[in-house]
């Protein structure tokens, strides 16, 4: 007498197909997981730079003048600042007129700032948007690594 055993389980042709089609998603799906991610962490530079404008515009109102160092934004005898984040490095790339010192006496009376991507993270692959700007009154602009800003300003901002 023979019993006839009823088989259960997947054979090793469908468990093959299944990992090939996970894997083939999995290709396509990363990349844009990765630039989507890229994309949401630009949001720590324009952070950043809307608070050291921020900072520049309650300087003025104390002194009368924008600020040319971060010290004088109260942040030490630094050239460049982290990102509220660590993903991009912010400075003062320039005030206006060149002599001017932050003081009453040589007054500033605009000012840029800029946030780059710090080395090492993961921002720093971001070719879109490698440098962003924003001055006194309120222009944004971004460039890429071509250091072309024709469309990057969108995007990026």
């Amino acid at each position: 007498m023979f019993i006839k055993r009823q088989q259960q389980g997947f054979t090793l042709i469908e468990i093959m197909i299944v990992v090939a089609i996970i894997g083939i998603i999995s290709a396509v799906a990363y990349p844009s997981y990765l630039a989507q991610v890229q994309q949401s962490r630009r949001s720590d530079a324009q952070v950043g730079l809307q608070q050291l404008a921020q900072r520049q515009e309650a300087y003025f109102s104390r002194s009368y003048s924008y600020a040319s160092t971060l010290e004088q934004l109260g942040y030490g005898n630094v050239t460049s600042i982290d990102s509220p984040e660590g993903m991009y490095l912010h400075s003062i790339s320039a005030t206006s007129p060149s002599a001017c010192d932050g003081t009453a006496t040589a007054s500033c009376t605009s000012f840029t700032v800029s946030a780059v991507p710090k080395a090492g993270n993961s921002q720093a692959s971001d070719n879109d948007c490698a440098t962003f700007t924003l001055d006194n009154v309120g222009r944004k602009s971004a460039e890429n690594n071509d250091s072309t800003p024709a469309g990057t300003t969108e995007i990026c901002w």
